[in-house]
């Protein structure tokens, strides 16, 4: 929403359901080697290690990764990773 890429309206959509997903998600801290895999894949994508980790996750866990970032979504879709945006909701 900062950058004006989605709507209020769909920036609610995406609210409501990282809330309903939340109490479904447990949270871990990374293990060394999975902090370097994270590093790595955002050495050899171009990307932060923010976005790195959340294709890292979505790559681990087989599933979709919901973005609207161009530059991450590309990176998925090379990695064979699903997209979702809030379109698909």
């Amino acid at each position: 929403m900062k950058r004006a890429r989605i709507t209020p309206e769909d920036g609610l959509l995406v609210w409501s359901v990282l809330d309903a997903v939340r109490t479904r998600v447990e949270l871990a801290t990374l293990q060394p080697a999975q902090t370097r895999a994270c590093l790595t894949l955002a050495f050899d994508l171009g990307l932060s290690v923010y976005d790195a980790a959340y294709l890292w996750l979505a790559m681990s866990l087989k599933l979709p990764l919901l973005t609207h970032d161009e530059r991450l979504a590309a990176a998925a879709a090379r990695q064979s990773v699903r997209v979702l945006t809030v379109e698909d909701f």
